[in-house]
């Protein structure tokens, strides 16, 4: 599973997130926004240390939290790297002795809503975003090179729909899983209550089966889908 928490648990009732992440009963959990929101006096992110929470909450899988990227999973984390902006962290598992690479990406979005689109503020955050998410781009591409020709997955919100172009290089070389989705017009993401667009990504190498894919919408819990992915190492 990968999932956008949406600044973890905070906005939610106790229990109700991990709950959630219990009843869906996944071998591996690839999990973006485990950090808290400060709206007062700005709007900034900041991280959290749930991590010893966490483990209670799964108690038979292994965790690793790092920076604002967490997963969970049954089988040993044997590698993991976060790429110096911080928008891609890089994880080698050990699955029946061979490594299963995962790439969990979180990029940042283009635009900073606090402003207005005529201010000058707005347009230099603009420019200064898409300087840094191309660098998040360079860096997953890194990541695939290391991997090399051994199964892989690279997943996560990259606050970018196919219509940008800016995930073309990475579709011409990984297959994207939502072609195995049985929705119409597959999307992920949630604005003003109506879930228009596909922003998060589940992409994969020729070394990987899907079986299933299924985006699931919890509004109350996040205004991203989870990305449930069934798949076979071959």
């Amino acid at each position: 599973m990968n999932w956008n928490t949406e600044f973890w648990d905070q906005s939610e009732p106790p229990g109700q997130m991990y709950r959630f992440l219990q009843e869906s009963n996944q071998d591996i959990y690839i999990l973006e926004e485990y950090e808290y929101l400060q709206e007062k006096p700005v709007w900034k992110p900041y991280l959290i240390d749930k991590h010893q929470e966490l483990q209670a909450q799964f108690p038979d899988y292994h965790v690793v939290t790092k920076d604002q990227f967490a997963i969970v999973s049954k089988y040993p984390v044997t590698q993991q790297t976060l790429s110096p902006t911080k928008q891609v962290l890089w994880l080698t598992f050990l699955i029946d002795n061979k490594p299963f690479h995962v790439v969990s990406v979180h990029l940042e979005p283009q635009v900073d809503l606090g402003h207005s689109i005529i201010s000058r503020e707005f347009w230099n955050f603009v420019n200064l975003r898409h300087h840094s998410r191309n660098e998040g781009l360079d860096e997953i591409e890194d990541f695939i090179r290391q991997a090399g020709d051994e199964p892989l997955i690279v997943t996560g919100d990259f606050n970018t729909t196919l219509l940008m172009g800016s995930l073309d290089p990475l579709r011409d070389q990984l297959e994207d899983a939502v072609k195995y989705s049985k929705q119409l017009f597959p999307t992920t993401w949630e604005t003003k209550g109506y879930f228009g667009w596909r922003i998060d990504h589940f992409l994969y190498n020729k070394h990987v089966e899907i079986q299933s894919y299924q985006a699931v919408a919890q509004l109350e819990l996040s205004d991203h889908k989870a990305l449930k992915v069934k798949l076979r190492l071959k």
